[in-house]
């Protein structure tokens, strides 16, 4: 069972409660409290009836900004225990706890009576989550299916991004509507997020809109809003659900007012931040192994360089890009931030004669940069690309685990911004692993005269399908590793395992098994097998009716098995997979499986490639059918029949 959660940011500081200006409480009807089911999506355990947002700014006293929301809820259906139980998360400013003002009531029928019960002080729990952030629970009485529940919290806040608002979240809504009072000062840039269009919408200028103030009023309402469901292979999903997003023109916390706010100025404000990092060469290169400086060989000369900082460092789990200590202690400690050993990085490359630059990105947990409006605070991962030979080559050495070509699978979110600060060039290019990803799985086993088979299963992983193995080798013990490998493949019974370069990086990793299966009987002279015993597709991952995002895939990658089966003469092979080639328009996809005879072995082949990182929305249904073809080819049984 899971509880619903409902997720509004606010920043609070020690202020006079004001009144709410948005809303009034007590607007259930009888028709909402009869309702049993939402028509526009029956699946739905909860819809929103209604949901207001204001947000305006305050130039008097206090804070500069009050956000207000007003929520009215339906419950449908029992999908959760915890039906009633909001949590809010609280930023504020360390040694103010003053709480949003709150109000909440649940409503039911009972005996044809509209029965309300409302919020109590006790029923608010708070709790330290961060240095900086507390949840807040609202634990709303009486809650159950049928119910209404309806709430409305106030604070002063005082934020950047403290405008933006979500017309799409988990559940679906009846009704959004949205206003926010800009104040003329700074200038706003407003940006409509995801596909979902405004019912209304107005922007006017209002003379007296906060005192004496001047400001702008922006008003937003959507109706009928579905619910944006999450799948697999997706950026960020703040990069598609509906809303607005408010960036200030001149705005980044680096920059002061009244500058020029280009890509021009921003990228020589990373350069000023940097400066003091950029040019400590000199400090690594005294601990540079002398022999590398005599390697001839470019690549080699640039692995060596990569292991020897990726070794030399630990990283303390910090990814502050902007702020801390010069590299110069971090090298003293052997310890540092993501920035110290990345720029260690840099300037080592540079003391043995490279011209490394400089990567800025947003992570794939954040919206993609966006290049219009350049705000260097959106930076929140550094890493290194270096050329060679023509090729681009991005590191990173704040992971053990990464070999040299390949970066955190979280950096691969789109075009990052590149800073070559020696040839003062700085432009826009897509984050790439510069290695392969596949799996190769090899099986040759033999049928047993128990109607057993016994055999060897071979596992050779390279790019990023190495990487999770590894990363899961590297933390708990062999005898686990294949406990868990036993439960995730629940026919198989392993008699014994060894792996293969599971420390050396640069090299596939490769697994072998040894192992008894049972075989499945279908009568008392046939036996089907299902020869794809291992990495089999059971559930397509694309189930929605209409994706209105990307799929995104981050690489391409590649999936060989190939399968040999003795059967023993005292059988008759009556059926093998079917030969059959799919292909995605533009061959994006691929899918061959192939079978044949040799002798009393059965042989079989089955290939699925991924051609391309990012599928549109125009091609979500054909990725989806795809899928399917996985699935029942991987279905596909052998037919033996005893003689």
């Amino acid at each position: 069972m899971k509880k619903i959660t409902l997720i509004f940011t606010l920043i609070t500081s020690m202020v006079t409660a004001q009144k709410f200006e948005i809303s009034n409480m007590n607007e259930v009807t009888m028709e909402e409290l009869q309702m049993t089911h939402y028509e526009k999506d029956s699946s739905a355990y909860a819809v929103i009836l209604e949901e207001r947002g204001h947000v305006y700014f305050r130039t008097k006293s206090g804070p500069d900004y009050r956000k207000e929301l007003y929520i009215r809820m339906k419950i449908l259906s029992n999908f959760t225990k915890d039906l009633g139980t909001i949590e809010l998360y609280i930023i504020h400013s360390p040694g103010l706890d003053r709480q949003p003002d709150v109000e909440g009531i649940t409503y039911n029928l009972e005996g044809g009576q509209i029965v309300k019960s409302f919020l109590s002080n006790s029923d608010i729990q708070i709790r330290k989550h961060t240095k900086y952030m507390d949840i807040m629970t609202l634990s709303l009485p009486n809650v159950r299916v049928g119910s209404v529940i309806e709430y409305k919290i106030s604070s002063m806040a005082s934020s950047y991004g403290i405008y933006d608002w979500d017309f799409q979240s988990h559940l679906p809504k009846v009704k959004s509507s949205y206003t926010a009072k800009l104040p003329l000062k700074p200038k706003y840039n407003i940006k409509q997020i995801g596909t979902l269009k405004p019912t209304t919408q107005s922007s006017e200028l209002v003379k007296n809109c906060v005192g004496i103030e001047k400001c702008i009023e922006i008003k937003q309402e959507m109706h009928a809003i579905p619910a944006f469901i999450e799948e697999d292979y997706m950026l960020s999903k703040r990069n598609y659900v509906s809303g607005l997003q408010f960036e200030y023109d001149y705005f980044d916390r680096f920059v002061k007012k009244g500058k020029d706010h280009n890509w021009k100025s921003a990228d020589q404000l990373v350069k000023d931040l940097f400066v003091f990092k950029l040019d400590e060469a000199k400090l690594i290169k005294s601990r540079i192994p002398k022999d590398i400086f005599s390697e001839n060989n470019a690549l080699v000369k640039a692995n060596r360089i990569y292991d020897f900082v990726k070794d030399y460092f630990t990283w303390n789990g910090n990814t502050r890009l902007f702020k801390g200590r010069t590299t110069k202690k971090a090298i003293s400690e052997k310890r540092g931030s993501l920035a110290d050993i990345n720029l260690t990085l840099y300037n080592a490359l540079k003391a043995v004669d490279f011209k490394p630059k400089v990567v800025l990105l947003s992570n794939r947990e954040e919206r993609k940069l966006n290049k219009l409006f350049p705000a260097i605070s959106e930076f929140n991962y550094l890493i290194v690309l270096l050329k060679i030979d023509g090729k681009d080559y991005f590191l990173d050495a704040s992971d053990k685990l990464l070999p040299f070509g390949l970066v955190p699978f979280d950096c691969l979110n789109g075009e990052a911004r590149i800073f070559d600060f020696d040839a003062k060039e700085f432009y826009w290019k897509q984050v790439k692993a510069t290695l392969a990803t596949s799996v190769k799985s090899s099986i040759s086993c033999t049928l047993n005269d128990d109607e057993t088979l016994t055999g060897k299963l071979s596992i050779t992983r390279k790019g990023y399908e190495a990487l999770e193995s590894r990363e899961v080798l590297s933390q708990i013990r062999e005898d686990q590793y294949l406990e868990d490998f036993e439960s995730e493949n629940v026919d198989f019974e392993i008699s014994s395992y060894k792996n293969v370069n599971e420390k050396n990086l640069d090299k596939p990793l490769k697994e072998i098994y040894e192992f008894d299966l049972d075989t499945e009987a279908s009568s008392s002279k046939t036996i089907l097998i299902n020869p794809f015993i291992y990495g089999r597709l059971t559930k397509n991952p694309f189930k929605l009716e209409d994706r209105q995002y990307a799929v995104d895939y981050g690489y391409k990658r590649k999936y060989i098995t190939t399968i040999s089966i003795k059967v023993p003469d005292t059988y008759t092979i009556k059926k093998t997979p079917q030969k059959q080639a799919i292909y995605m328009p533009n061959k994006s996809a691929s899918l061959i499986v192939n079978s044949y005879l040799q002798g009393n072995t059965i042989n079989i082949y089955l290939k699925i490639s991924i051609n391309k990182i990012t599928f549109y929305k125009e091609e979500y249904l054909y990725l989806k059918e795809f899928y399917n073809a996985i699935i029942k080819a991987e279905s596909s049984f052998i037919e033996l029949e005893k003689k």
